[in-house]
This record gives C-alpha cells, sequence and structure tokens, in this order.
C-alpha cells in the first residue's frame, strides 16, 4: 500500500490539519483534562475521542463537500472482501482518530499530574 495521502484524504491535507488541529485539538486536550479532572480511567477517553474524530469528518463533509469516510468505498471493499480497500476507505478517520488521542492523552497525563502532586504531596 503506497502512501499518497491525496488519495487516501480526498481534500487538501492542510485543511484536514487544520480543521483537526484546530478545531478537534482543543477539543480532545478539553476531552482529556476533564476525565483526568473527575478521577475516570484513561479508557473511557477512547469512546469519546472516537466520537469526536467521526465529528471532525462531518465537519469537513459539511465545510469542504468531501467525505472523510467515503461510503462507496467502504461498502465497495467490504462487499468484496478487500482489507486492503477498506483500510485505505478508513485512513482518514483513523489518522484522525490517532491525532486526537494522542492530544487527548497528553491532556490527561498532564491533568491527573497536576492532581497527584495538589493530593498527595509528600509524593513529590
Amino acid at each position: 500500500m503506497s502512501l499518497d495521502l491525496a488519495r487516501h484524504f480526498q481534500m487538501d491535507v492542510i485543511d484536514w490539519l487544520a480543521i483537526t488541529l484546530l478545531l478537534g485539538g482543543p477539543a480532545a486536550f478539553a476531552t482529556g483534562r476533564a476525565l483526568a479532572s473527575g478521577w475516570r480511567s484513561r479508557w473511557q477517553l477512547l469512546g469519546y475521542v472516537l466520537l469526536l474524530a467521526a465529528f471532525m469528518g462531518f465537519l469537513c463533509w459539511a465545510l469542504f463537500e468531501v467525505p472523510v469516510i467515503s461510503a462507496s468505498r467502504l461498502l465497495a471493499s467490504l462487499s468484496a472482501g478487500d482489507v486492503a480497500g477498506l483500510i485505505s476507505a478508513l485512513a482518514a478517520y483513523a489518522a484522525t482518530a490517532v491525532i486526537l488521542i494522542a492530544i487527548a492523552l497528553a491532556a490527561f497525563a498532564q491533568a491527573r499530574a497536576r492532581q497527584m502532586a495538589r493530593q498527595y504531596p509528600f509524593l513529590a
């Protein structure tokens, strides 16, 4: 499988990065920080960020009329049993999710470290 970003994203990569980092980044950061402040598990972060990545895909479609997850390619790959085509159809969503998960985990770790230092000062 080649690393042709234009084929996977079906839109300008700069626009995709701008939407993901400028709109999704702060939302993922706030999500990670909120889960840490509620003493929630790190695993709950995954579900919230996957929903956020789906919303970022919707924003790409709404603003640029370009689907991040191409339904026609997805259905064609599923019906043909083509795993490589399925991965290719989901590449942009997966890349968005990975970036947002990294941002959310960083915020979670930062907030949790601040909490632990404040709550248990003898550990520092």
